[in-house]
């Protein structure tokens, strides 16, 4: 008996209904579902909009914290 524990699955994945294959190398293949996951409607990034000067020459300088 091997027991394998899975660290880092997706969201809605179903490790209960996982399928395994052993090839004639010994290749152990795993195949775990995962449902349909949508993400939020909204988004969870924020943007950051910069305004800056249309007229940068050499001798400006501008800075963004």
């Amino acid at each position: 008996t091997i027991n394998i524990h899975f660290i880092g699955l997706p969201d809605g994945a179903d490790p209960k209904n996982l399928t395994n294959t052993l090839d004639n190398d010994g290749i152990l293949t795993i195949n775990i579902p995962v449902s349909d996951y949508r993400p939020p409607l909204t988004p969870t990034y924020q943007t950051q909009q910069f305004n800056l000067p249309t007229n940068i020459n050499t001798n400006d300088s501008s800075a963004v914290a």
